[in-house]
C-alpha cells in the first residue's frame, strides 16, 4: 500500500483515499509499526451505518468486527450490489436476466419497521389515554 500519495483538497488534506488506505491509517495511528508494506492488501469490512455516509466512513478492519462485544454489523446490501450482482449479472446475461432489474424490484424487509413495533408495544399502555399517536416511518 502507498500510503500519503494520493489527489489532496486546498487543505491539502487526501480528499479520497481508498477504503484499505483508510483502515491502515487508523491502524498506524494506533501503532505506527503496523505500516503494511507497497503492494499489500489492506483488509477492510464495509459496516452499516447511515444512509447518507461515505465509503471511507464505513470501513473498518475485520478485527474490528469480530471483536467480542463489537455492535457493528456487515453490510450486506453493499456486498450484493457491488460484488454479488456484478457476479451473478455476467454469469445470467447470457441467459437474457437482467439482475440489476430484477434486485431493484425485489421486495426487501425493513429493519426498522420491527424496532417501531416493538417500541410502539412497549409504550401503548402509557399512551391509551391520548388522542393520537404520530409514527413516522
Amino acid at each position: 500500500m502507498k500510503l500519503g500519495h494520493y489527489a489532496k483538497d486546498a487543505l491539502g488534506q487526501p480528499r479520497s483515499l481508498p477504503p484499505g488506505a483508510v483502515v491502515a491509517t487508523e491502524a498506524i495511528k494506533k501503532d505506527p509499526r503496523t505500516e503494511p508494506p507497497y503492494k499489500w492488501r489492506v483488509p477492510y469490512v464495509v459496516v452499516s451505518g447511515d444512509a447518507t455516509a461515505r465509503l471511507k466512513d464505513l470501513v473498518v478492519s475485520p478485527v474490528t468486527v469480530l471483536r467480542r462485544g463489537s455492535i457493528l454489523r456487515v453490510n450486506h446490501l453493499y456486498y450484493i450490489a457491488k460484488h454479488i450482482n456484478p457476479a451473478l449479472d455476467r454469469v445470467l446475461n447470457f441467459a437474457g436476466i437482467d439482475v440489476a432489474y430484477w434486485y431493484k424490484c425485489m421486495v426487501r424487509k425493513s429493519y426498522v419497521e420491527p424496532l417501531i413495533r416493538e417500541i410502539f408495544l412497549t409504550y401503548t399502555p402509557y399512551i391509551q389515554n391520548t388522542h393520537f399517536v404520530v409514527l413516522c416511518g
